[in-house]
């Protein structure tokens, strides 16, 4: 019975991360239009005011969410040891990041001209040097 109640907490946080991801999401292209963005003069109050709503509180129900999802993984033994979880998550998350932002992201910046050198730009904002 505990494993069935755990099994449901779990499909129902990994459900309600989704949406808060999808929410990161909206908010960093929303962030595009405000007037600290890279197209200040296309935004409305609307995307303003979204934009603020939504980074009120998106990263915060983010990161509590993932806790409690490693929370209960871990309770499952599915990270007994922390090389392994990170081994995974670099697996997982760090390298689709890096090629979807070298092959696509760091293209786009500089073909918009919102940068103007795609190899600066692929190691300061991608990779984070």
């Amino acid at each position: 019975m505990m494993n069935n109640n755990i099994h449901k907490l779990s499909e129902s946080l990994n459900t309600i991360k989704v949406y808060t991801i999808l929410l990161v999401v909206l908010g960093h292209a929303l962030r595009m239009y405000t007037p600290d963005g890279a197209f200040p003069n296309q935004g409305t109050w609307l995307t303003d005011k979204l934009c603020s709503i939504i980074y009120s509180f998106h990263m915060p129900l983010f990161i509590l969410l993932s806790g409690c999802v490693y929370g209960i993984c871990k309770a499952k033994g599915k990270y007994p040891t922390w090389k392994l979880l990170l081994t995974n998550k670099t697996k997982r998350i760090l390298y689709p990041y890096w090629t979807f932002g070298i092959l696509v992201l760091a293209p786009c910046m500089v073909f918009t001209e919102l940068s103007d050198n795609y190899i600066e730009y692929c190691i300061k904002d991608i990779m984070g040097g």
